[in-house]
């Protein structure tokens, strides 16, 4: 009897709860990580990784549109546990299970524990943030940044008289104390954590993410308005804030100059209307299934906007929270809309740290129930979604399969084939997995293709026009044309064309791989006779 009461009072302890949460967000991230070989993004991520800290640090980032922080931290995460698929992706599922908890005390610090545990459990089953944990880039990096800061904030606002201490002074007095228990003091200890919360996410975002700039802007605007509700323009307050946000300018400020000549770059992005803005913002959020079951998802679309309709009204008295949430959540998207006509930059991954307060919001809806079973009621509904569309993804999702590409040119190869690229860029993910092979081949990418010269540094093979083909192949047995899944483009579909024919001279194509990634195989006609 007393063990049955010692393992309820365990299941009913928070700090069990968010534990239990976790783990099952973690084995959610983690399940079957490296069953799918890395897609080109992923392949970059890891040829970055391999560049020395002076090059990924320096004049030559400028190369990548991307701070060079994920990438330096990726190559320690090599170093410790190797380049496998896996290894490379436990990275970012490292960051995506972290968030988890750090969502459940944003929830706790602005209501209670059944706000904090129903926006983590939402997290942590959450298709769009299972995926992109399962993908060795930055976004789950700026998702666990920015979701700090925001405990930052969350801390802040609901700590006025400590928002008025002079940073520093209660520190060091408890410091120089000769009661060491002052420490301790939960007053002090919340004020600490929510400055250092506030300043290493945010310095950790701007290395993250080029658009986490647009996030200074939304936390000065909260803490205008928190500084005129609920400190009545207190002094010291505003004291505090510019030497915190001058810290963070500085320690970001060397790196300004690059982020300038890195969005001043030609963009793959289209430029984006308003109707497309909010298809991608409901692609991260409410995440549609990819079922034609259009009953379903109006019920779902419904639901969610009910919700959050419900959890804004929640709030709707209490400013700062209200402020809090709707600066990050609809803030952050509409400043990336307005920067998207000179600048485009609204595709869905960059928002994905936007779950973060969208699920609090959700949360908010949910724990509004006085009704302990309306509210599981509704959890247990939205938790079906996500779990469909979690299965969906595990099941469905396919990269492309470099791997088998490489694992065929291997086995059909000889020393001094050929192998002609129609994108530079191909050469990335192919040679991340040809690597293995012991066997020469001469590799060549053609001259014109999307990279305009930006990567120039990551090609890893010769560039070729369209001129030299038969000079650069006519000693070669075999000739392997890798065209992708590019070939059937406006844009590439031309060149394509122009190397089958200029191949066909005096060759013959004897095989065709088409696996979602396409690769022609041409024979000598002198060996063929």
């Amino acid at each position: 009897m007393p063990l049955q009461k010692n393992l309820f009072k365990i299941v009913q302890s928070p700090y069990s709860q968010i534990i239990f949460v976790t783990i099952l967000g973690a084995l959610l991230r983690f399940y079957n990580i490296g069953l799918q070989p890395l897609w080109i993004d992923e392949a970059f991520s890891f040829r970055f990784s391999q560049f020395p800290l002076s090059q990924l640090w320096g004049a030559e980032a400028v190369n990548e549109p991307n701070p060079p922080l994920y990438y330096t931290l990726l190559k320690i995460w090599i170093f410790l546990f190797g380049d496998s698929e896996i290894a490379l992706r436990s990275l970012p599922a490292f960051f995506g299970v972290l968030t988890i908890p750090l969502l459940y005390f944003i929830g706790r610090t602005l209501g209670d524990h059944k706000l904090g545990i129903i926006a983590a459990t939402l997290l942590a089953f959450s298709p769009i943030n299972i995926q992109y944990s399962q993908e060795t880039r930055a976004y789950t990096l700026l998702t666990v940044s920015v979701t700090l800061a925001i405990l930052g904030l969350a801390k802040l606002s609901q700590n006025p008289e400590g928002s008025k201490v002079p940073i520093g002074k209660v520190l060091i007095q408890d410091l120089f104390s000769k009661d060491s228990a002052k420490i301790k003091n939960q007053v002090n200890l919340d004020i600490y954590i929510a400055w250092f919360s506030y300043v290493f996410g945010l310095c950790l975002a701007f290395y993250a993410h080029s658009t986490a700039v647009f996030l200074i802007l939304i936390t000065n605007i909260f803490a205008l308005i928190y500084w005129i509700n609920s400190l009545s323009f207190n002094k010291i307050f505003v004291k505090n804030w510019i030497v915190v946000n001058t810290f963070i300018l500085v320690i970001w400020a060397w790196w300004l100059t690059v982020v300038l000549r890195q969005t001043g770059a030609n963009s793959w992005i289209p430029f984006t209307t308003f109707t497309d803005s909010l298809s991608v913002l409901s692609s991260v959020l409410i995440e549609p299934s990819r079922e034609q079951d259009y009953v379903l998802q109006i019920f779902k679309y419904t639901l969610f906007l009910c919700l959050l309709i419900l959890g804004l009204w929640k709030w709707r008295n209490n400013l700062k929270i209200f402020t809090l949430v709707n600066l990050f959540l609809i803030g952050f998207p509409f400043l990336c809309f307005i920067v998207s006509f000179s600048r485009p930059l609204f595709i869905p991954r960059v928002f994905l740290w936007t779950t973060v307060p969208f699920y609090l919001l959700i949360a908010s809806g949910i724990s509004a129930f006085r009704s302990r079973f309306i509210s599981i009621f509704l959890l247990t509904i939205i938790l079906t979604f996500q779990i469909r569309g979690t299965l969906n993804y595990y099941e469905t999702f396919k990269k492309e399969p470099w791997n088998q590409v490489a694992n065929y040119i291997a086995s059909h190869s000889k020393q001094g084939d050929t192998i002609i690229m129609l994108s530079t860029y191909f050469s990335v993910p192919f040679n991340y997995y040809f690597r293995k092979s012991s066997i020469n081949l001469n590799q060549y990418g053609l001259v014109k293709d999307y990279s305009d010269k930006k990567y120039s540094e990551l090609n890893q093979v010769s560039e070729l026009k369209l001129g030299d083909i038969n000079t650069a192949t006519s000693s070669s047995n075999h000739v392997f044309f890798i065209r992708g899944h590019m070939s059937h483009s406006s844009e590439f579909k031309d060149i394509s064309l122009s190397v089958t024919s200029t191949l066909s001279e005096h060759m013959n194509q004897v095989d065709h791989f088409n696996k979602e990634l396409e690769v022609l195989t041409f024979e000598s006609s002198v060996k063929s006779l």
